[in-house]
């Protein structure tokens, strides 16, 4: 797609405002009457077009808001703008240009608004959202609703609003970056696919369930109570009924769920590009977007599942370029899906070495999951790869988990804990090459 520019005449610019007045002064000057006269004439419009460009866009002010701040893939929300012509002119025609960013993370859901446009600063073009207003009567207020389609996982929030206007002739055009005065920001979550999360509940063959998550330990008895109607007679104590002939129910020692971390090494899922680098030219990683982007949705369907459930999950995420490494825990278990799938919208490596940074990090995380009695599952693409510290987390905690593509790629692993992506996956046919 080519990208796309509204271009003016050159003659509605300085320089060519004075090329025509030296036309003018030199027709004259050989006493050229009907030259004269056009090039005066040519020169008349080219000013009023020129002012009139200059001056047209200060007297707009825009006004933006979205239906909502977060949404899910493949899903439609609208934006609602409100335009105010502050002149006694009419702007003719008013370009508004809303860039999407380089991964595209929503688009105009009717297909003829995206395009790929210039700009002063990049001359290759940008990706973006452009809606075309026409004739604006001075002081009136335009408004209305663009709606738009959320594409992949991300955070929309564009810097600016493009203006662009000028005058009905064509000949001159103008440019200026609007600052809204309340920034448009929307959250685009992670893909959600059905996932079962029974291998993450490690809960005895001798538990069941209550109420809100917790489990009874049917090894240990607390208490008895006198039966009630609606009781089961599985939990009878029959030895009381033998020796009192009283009906009496088992009581059973209450459980909490234990906690699940999540931790994503985004090192390994980057590689070599296979194409030689340039003589002098150092060797650059890439990242492997589609396994990046299935274990980001892995994790964000398995919070959405085990908050069903009532257990409480944690993300670590490890440093990388300016971002340090952090630990994501929830406040509780009614926020922790806004908030763990919100931090993974706004993951954005660009591969790269990746590190725990602070000192003691990861084993103060990893003591703290322990405290709780959590389980720590590591989500991973390529053992090569693997981060300095995620090699040392498996050599030094065998109970850590491995979630990861192929088992075979795996094998000097073997005395850890494995599963493969698809093993959590409850679809039948899903759009990963690599796990059909």
């Amino acid at each position: 797609m080519q990208p796309k520019q509204n271009n003016g005449s050159n003659f509605v610019t300085r320089p060519g405002l004075i090329i025509l007045a030296l036309l003018i002064l030199v027709s004259n000057y050989f006493s050229i009457q009907s030259l004269t006269l056009f090039f005066g004439i040519c020169l008349a419009i080219s000013l009023l077009s020129y002012f009139w460009g200059k001056k047209i866009l200060e007297g707009v002010k825009l006004s933006c808001k979205t239906s909502t701040n977060t949404v899910f893939p493949d899903t439609t929300f609208s934006l609602g703008f409100s335009i105010h012509n502050l002149h006694l002119l009419p702007i003719i025609w008013l370009d508004l240009i809303l860039f999407t960013g380089n991964r595209g993370v929503v688009c105009a859901e009717e297909d003829s608004f995206n395009g790929t446009f210039r700009t002063k600063e990049d001359a290759t073009g940008r990706n973006g959202i452009q809606q075309r207003f026409t004739w604006i009567m001075g002081k009136q207020t335009l408004s209305g609703t663009l709606t738009l389609s959320a594409v992949k996982r991300g955070i929309w929030r564009p810097d600016y609003i493009l203006l662009e206007s000028g005058d009905g002739l064509g000949l001159s055009v103008e440019v200026k970056k609007y600052q809204l005065p309340f920034p448009l920001s929307v959250t685009v979550y992670p893909r959600i696919y059905p996932v079962s999360c029974d291998s993450f509940l490690q809960i005895s063959q001798d538990s069941k369930t209550c109420a809100n998550g917790f489990y009874e330990d049917v090894t240990t008895l607390s208490n008895v109570r006198p039966y009630q109607t609606g009781d089961s007679t599985r939990y009878l104590n029959w030895r009381l009924l033998a020796a009192q002939n009283s009906m009496q129910i088992n009581q059973y020692e209450t459980l909490a769920p234990a906690d699940v971390c999540f931790y994503l090494d985004l090192q390994s899922f980057t590689f070599t590009p296979e194409q030689d680098p340039a003589p002098g030219e150092e060797v650059s990683l890439a990242v492997s977007e589609e396994y990046l982007e299935t274990a980001i949705s892995l994790i964000a369907s398995c919070v959405i599942e085990l908050t069903r459930k009532h257990i409480l999950c944690v993300l670590f995420l490890p440093g990388f370029g300016i971002h340090e490494s952090q630990t994501i825990t929830p406040e509780g278990i009614s926020s922790q899906v806004e908030h763990l799938l919100t931090v993974l919208s706004g993951i954005s490596y660009t591969a790269g070495p990746v590190s725990a940074r602070k000192t003691h990090f990861l084993d103060q995380s990893r003591d703290a999951i322990r405290h709780r009695n959590g389980s720590l599952y590591l989500l991973c693409k390529d053992a090569e790869r693997l981060s300095p510290d995620c090699k040392r987390l498996l050599d030094e905690d065998p109970g850590t988990t491995l979630l990861v593509p192929e088992i075979k790629d795996f094998d000097r692993y073997q005395s850890h804990p494995i599963k493969t992506w698809k093993e959590i996956y409850q679809v039948e046919q899903t759009v990963f090459l690599h796990l059909n």
